[in-house]
């Protein structure tokens, strides 16, 4: 047996983590990169809040006192009779029809159509420039609207829809 002199000799590289460790880092920025793509590219616009957050306290005070009195109303008013009117409703206490609440007796308040009660400021100094709507057909709709908005688009041509129909300048309370 003869035994070769040359050897051959294999270079190893000594298995250290550094090989590892890179892929990591590039699978992170790898992951970084494409989370922070997705980010940017699905921004969405905030929501807008509801329209009641900006009425003033008292304004927000007869907006409930009207979305509860439509119950009422409803219950006054059975099945196939017209509704109260509004001497009747303050008659029977019931608020913002009534004038014993300080706080909704800023409002003049009138029946339109048999369907629904529409209440308007006494007068703009008393701090109220919201106008509401009641409307009572199969459920109860409260809806309001800037007095300030009405008068300067008052110079549309009259409607031809009923007046317990809301235009586009009025705002709706949404509840369950």
């Amino acid at each position: 047996m003869s035994v070769n002199s040359e050897q051959y000799i294999e270079p190893v590289r000594s298995d250290n983590g550094r090989q590892e460790s890179r892929w990591v880092l590039l699978a992170v920025l790898l992951i970084l990169f494409v989370g922070g793509y997705g980010v940017t590219t699905n921004q969405s616009v905030p929501a807008k809040p509801p329209g009641y957050l900006l009425l003033d306290v008292k304004d927000k005070a007869v907006l409930t006192a009207l979305r509860n009195a439509g119950d009422e109303i409803q219950f006054l008013a059975q099945e196939g009779s017209p509704l109260p009117e509004v001497a009747s409703l303050a008659a029977e206490g019931i608020p913002p029809f009534s004038d014993h609440l300080s706080a909704t007796s800023r409002h003049r308040w009138r029946k339109l159509d048999g369907a629904c009660y529409i209440g308007t400021p006494l007068n703009a100094s008393n701090g109220s420039s919201v106008q509401f709507l009641l409307v009572l057909n199969t459920r109860v709709l409260v809806y309001w609207r800037s007095v300030e908005r009405s008068h300067k688009h008052s110079h549309q041509s009259k409607r031809t829809t009923s007046a317990c129909t809301p235009d586009e300048y009025w705002q709706v309370l949404h509840n369950a």
